[in-house]
């Protein structure tokens, strides 16, 4: 039983830390406990770490975090010249800025410059600083929007990308290598500093990013009339996380006059209104709403449509969350038809607000760019000029798991629009190499509320997303609509697209080589084109009554035609996802397998397009249900 002597291992080494040793002894007798602790190590990829805080190979803490500094450290050593330095910044989770620190004392021990975050900040400004500081790589100590009880370690390289394939697993290679205790004790940050081997990032650098933010949002900001930013009613919460301060400033620069939720806008690491910190999910936005729905809370205006002298409407309109590391963005808005029917059907008041997905936010932000960039009245002529002829085309880019009507909406426009796999640090590469080229990008979006404009940072950015969200809001307010009302058009104009996202979740040792992830994740190594069968199934079959029309292998980095029998190498490979393309004989629905690449869960994506919402979601239905008895009838 390796999990019982890694165990005895760990307890009996003379360099565990009291606190350490005291949790060990407290589970000495519990069996499953020491299983799920020491039954495996976190696995390092391209999101880098995420796990539970505690004791063990199979828990985030400082040993850990050691190891996998000294295995970053060992690989910078071996692939970059020496002078240079790491920029580590940390979100405001409770054991964040101690595990910063550690990750700052083992690369002085290495003799490696940190430019350690003074205070805890958003991971898009430690992503700006990697750049800003011409630094070799960035770490950042956070759980995203994980549980309270997680943390993690995300690295950066130095164009301020989030690592690839290729450099996670070079530095896995070195972390594996490391032992959890191979040195006593390490430089004192005080040391460090002394020894020329640490800075720190003052509030200084929290000035340059939210100054370069509002540089990016100026030219948008400027199509917006300020009386429309001034009257628009917004509300923000930061979900307890970093992004409060930064949030307030942005939309104070563009000109708007937000209130916020007083009990979660400054960082609490603790969470204490929220069981899950996830913009993304509806449940996080229930007390913001709580607080909005009738003015209880300063600023949160009244519950019915109440205007001033002046016309002005009074009452929040939109509630803008980030996650606790701010660079994903949410919003909900107020619905006052759906406030309507259920004040006359008798049900209880949901609080007249509608959260918004990730892929609606995506389809509305990339339809007021565009507009604007191009005019609603922009047209290609048959030759294919324009009136920005002389420009290159400007790159738009957004995973393939996010919503076709982005697509829809820049073909509107006569653009096309790059599709990479899930992970922002795939658009963050292309950002990247379309500036080397001298091509400029417009925007960047996935599904799980990530968003980008500008050329100041290679991530996904929440400060940036709500100050666009609020702009192009105040901006359909100013013109007599809103977003629910450019939704419907949209829809009227392209069809219903629907997304939804199956989860199946492991936990604990559940997680080990025999689980049935593994297995499902070997399958979509085996390569999925060989034996014209998909998971085991011949493609001529269809798939819920559909016609198979492509099967795109992402890991091998194939895709099938099944219509002409043509084989095709794709842009990306290395990324653990299929993906096939079906037809019910006028629209394409798309259906993706994947892992998560941070978390123990196994991800159902389904795409679909029809004519009504009623059709997309019976066709939404039936996919899903067929490819879960797929996934289960491969784990037998």
């Amino acid at each position: 039983m390796i999990w019982r002597e890694r165990f005895q291992e760990w307890l009996s080494n003379p360099w565990l830390d009291p606190g350490t040793r005291e949790e060990l002894n407290a589970i000495a007798a519990q069996e499953d406990e020491i299983k799920n602790r020491f039954g495996q190590m976190l696995s390092f990829g391209t999101g880098g770490l995420r796990g539970p805080v505690g004791a063990g190979t199979n828990r985030i803490n400082r040993y850990m975090i050691r190891k996998v500094t000294q295995g970053l450290a060992d690989w910078l050593l071996a692939e970059t010249a020496a002078p240079f330095s790491v920029c580590v910044g940390f979100d405001a989770r409770t054991d964040s800025p101690g595990f910063a620190a550690e990750t700052a004392a083992v690369l002085a021990a290495n003799g490696i410059h940190a430019h350690l975050f003074e205070a805890a900040c958003p991971t898009p400004e430690l992503a700006y600083a990697v750049r800003r500081m011409r630094a070799a790589a960035g770490v950042m100590i956070t759980a995203s929007h994980n549980p309270p009880g997680d943390n993690g370690y995300k690295v950066y390289g130095p164009d301020g990308v989030q690592i690839l394939p290729v450099a996670a697993h070079q530095i896995g290679r070195h972390i594996s290598e490391t032992p959890f205790f191979w040195r006593r004790s390490f430089p004192a940050l005080h040391e460090a500093l002394q020894q020329g081997l640490l800075t720190y990032l003052t509030q200084e650098m929290d000035q340059e990013y939210l100054a370069v933010v509002g540089d990016a949002l100026a030219g948008y900001a400027a199509a917006v009339p300020a009386e429309a930013r001034q009257s628009f009613p917004i509300c923000l919460t930061a979900l307890h996380g970093v992004g409060g301060y930064y949030l307030k400033n942005l939309l104070q620069i563009l000109g708007f006059e937000p209130s916020v939720v007083n009990e979660q806008i400054e960082p609490n690491g603790a969470f204490p209104t929220l069981r899950v910190p996830n913009p993304e999910n509806e449940a996080a936005f229930a007390f913001a709403i709580d607080q909005c729905r009738y003015g209880h809370r300063r600023g949160c205006g009244g519950g019915h449509r109440s205007r001033t002298r002046n016309g002005r409407v009074t009452e929040v309109q939109m509630i803008l969350a980030t996650d606790p590391d701010a660079d994903r963005v949410a919003c909900a808005v107020r619905d006052y038809v759906q406030a309507t029917d259920q004040s006359q059907s008798g049900q209880s008041d949901a609080g007249g607000f509608r959260v918004l997905s990730g892929n609606q936010i995506a389809a509305l932000l990339c339809d007021f760019i565009l507009t604007l960039e191009y005019g609603s009245s922009y047209s290609r002529n048959k030759t294919g000029s324009s009136s920005r002829a002389l420009r290159p085309e400007p790159l738009l880019a957004k995973t393939f798991v996010t919503t076709g009507l982005v697509g829809a909406i820049a073909q509107k426009y006569g653009l096309s629009v790059l599709e990479t796999p899930p992970g922002f640090k795939y658009i963050g590469a292309a950002v990247e190499k379309a500036a080397q080229r001298g091509r400029p990008f417009l925007f960047g979006c996935e599904d799980s509320c990530g968003y980008l404009i500008g050329d100041y940072v290679r991530d996904k950015d929440g400060i940036l997303g709500a100050g666009l969200l609020a702009l192009a809001a105040a901006w359909h307010a100013s013109r007599g609509s809103s977003f629910l009302e450019r939704l419907s058009e949209l829809e009227q104009e392209f069809g219903c697209y629907r997304e939804s996202i199956t989860s199946l979740t492991a936990t604990g040792h559940d997680q080990d080589q025999g689980s049935a992830f593994i297995k499902l994740a070997a399958l979509i190594k085996d390569n999925a084109l060989i034996n014209d069968s998909f998971f085991g199934r011949r493609w001529q079959e269809g798939f819920a009554g559909m016609e198979m029309l492509e099967i795109r292998d992402y890991y091998n980095g194939k895709a099938l035609n099944l219509q002409t029998g043509f084989s095709y190498n794709l842009d990306y490979s290395g990324e653990l996802a299929i993906q096939i393309v079906l037809s019910d004989g006028s629209r394409l629905s798309r259906v993706t397998f994947r892992p998560s690449g941070t978390e123990p869960i196994f991800k159902i994506y389904i795409a679909v397009h029809a004519g009504t919402e009623s059709a997309a979601l019976e066709k939404q239905e039936r996919l899903r249900q067929e490819a879960l008895s797929l996934i289960k009838s491969n784990l037998r």
